[in-house]
């Protein structure tokens, strides 16, 4: 399973190569909308932040691939639940 590539990935990786510690990492299975590529939804969280990060890859990106994402993620705006900016 890619989750499990992942995560074994990550492990092997010195955290000065990832430049960041992940807490949590979760790949949803493919999804397939009626329109469009199938995609993954990729969730992690770190130590140090208290929400969660979420990218969307195609279903059929490897573990590097995936993994690439992880470590090019810029975090973006933050929207509280009553749709304010933080």
């Amino acid at each position: 399973m890619v989750q499990d590539d992942v995560r074994k990935q990550l492990r092997a990786m010195s955290s000065a190569q990832r430049g960041f510690a992940t807490q949590t990492c979760t790949i949803s299975e493919a999804f397939e909308p009626p329109w469009g590529r199938p995609y993954r939804v990729v969730e992690w969280s770190l130590p140090t932040e208290p929400d969660a990060c979420r990218r969307v890859v195609p279903a059929e990106s490897t573990a590097a691939e995936i993994i690439a994402t992880l470590l090019s993620h810029v975090p973006g705006r933050r929207i509280r639940q009553l749709g304010e900016e933080i």
